[in-house]
């Protein structure tokens, strides 16, 4: 079997590394990992007002220290770095199963859906991690309108997150 997965907001790789892991314990045939993360501060222009706090935030991270931490499945991993939706281009896979979306940010998270939505196999699955908290509250209201007229379930858990099953 294969797995061709994405994340947007990669963060340190904690959710990439227990993604390949898993991946590789079950000896997948085909394995590949897409990261897109800026691994830099929030800026306020792609923030709606709501979102304004988070200025400046995450630019402590750093691509390098987030490489060195996924080095045991470098191999499988393709990097993207940069802010979406700039670096969503022809070098995303044409087509997944998994997408993972953390970019505290209801505009960013819009780009990632127009963009990887077209592209997920049929019972393909998104996790949203930023869906239920309440300083993420425009993220959960552009999730809703996303997926208003579109096929699939929207699964609201009680930890903030939320998955969607196409």
């Amino acid at each position: 079997s294969e797995l061709v997965a994405v994340e947007c907001g990669v963060g340190d790789g904690m959710i990439s590394h227990f993604v390949s892991a898993q991946a590789l314990a079950e000896d997948l045939e085909i394995f590949e990992l897409h990261l897109y993360d800026s691994w830099a501060g929030m800026r306020s222009e792609v923030l709606t007002d709501l979102e304004q706090s988070l200025v400046g935030r995450y630019s402590e991270s750093s691509e390098e220290k987030t490489r060195r931490n996924l080095a045991a499945y470098a191999s499988k991993l393709r990097w993207h770095p940069g802010f979406i939706p700039a670096t969503l281009d022809e070098t995303a896979p044409p087509s997944l199963s998994w997408l993972h979306i953390d970019l505290n940010s209801s505009t960013a998270t819009t780009s990632a859906l127009e963009f990887f939505w077209p592209r997920l196999t049929d019972q393909g699955m998104i996790v949203f991690d930023d869906y239920g908290w309440t300083f993420h509250e425009d993220t959960r209201i552009a999730v809703n309108d996303f997926f208003r007229s579109r096929p699939g379930t929207l699964l609201p858990l009680p930890t903030g997150q939320a998955f969607y099953f196409r």
